[in-house]
C-alpha cells in the first residue's frame, strides 16, 4: 500500500456511520433521560443471539486452556499493526448488531471516531485502530493455510 494510503482511508470512511440502530431512552434517578441501543429490535438480532449463545455455551475452563496451548506458543504468524488490521479487510464479525461491513473498515471507524472526539489523546486514536486485532485468531481458526 502506497504511503499516506491508511490515511487517506481514514478520511474517507469518517463521514460513514453504522446502520441505524433502534434506540430506547431510559430516566435515571435524578430525571435524566439517556438513549440506548436497542439490539434486539434489529436486522440482526437472532445471529447475533446465536453467535452468543453458543460461544457461552462452549466456553469451558478445558476449552480455555486447549486455546491457551495453542496460541500462547506465539508461532501462528508474525505481523506488524497494518498487516493485521489489513487480514481483517474481508472479516465480517456475527457477534457484532452492526455486522455489514469487514472489521477493517470498522477499525478505521474508531480510530476516527475516537480522534474526532477527543483530538488531544493519541493513544486513544491507536486503541480504536487496534482493539479488534484478536479477530486474527479466529481468522486463522478458521483458515488454517493462511500463510504465516
Amino acid at each position: 500500500m502506497a504511503p499516506g494510503a491508511h490515511e487517506r482511508q481514514v478520511l474517507d470512511i469518517s463521514n460513514k456511520t453504522h446502520d441505524e440502530t433502534a434506540k430506547t431512552t431510559s430516566t435515571s434517578k435524578n430525571g435524566q433521560e439517556s438513549e440506548f441501543r436497542d439490539y434486539e429490535n434489529t436486522e440482526h438480532f437472532d445471529r447475533v443471539f446465536k453467535t452468543y449463545k453458543d460461544m457461552h455455551t462452549n466456553q469451558t475452563v478445558a476449552y480455555v486452556k486447549e486455546q491457551h496451548d495453542n496460541w500462547l506458543k506465539f508461532d501462528k504468524f508474525s505481523a506488524n499493526i497494518m498487516d493485521m488490521v489489513d487480514k481483517l479487510a474481508d472479516f465480517k464479525d456475527e457477534s457484532d448488531p452492526d455486522c455489514d461491513f469487514a472489521n477493517k473498515f470498522h477499525a478505521f471507524q474508531a480510530a476516527e471516531g475516537a480522534r474526532k472526539a477527543h483530538p488531544d489523546k493519541d493513544w486513544l486514536h491507536l486503541t480504536g485502530l487496534i482493539h479488534d486485532l484478536g479477530k486474527v485468531m479466529g481468522i486463522l481458526s478458521l483458515n488454517k493455510n493462511l500463510k504465516r
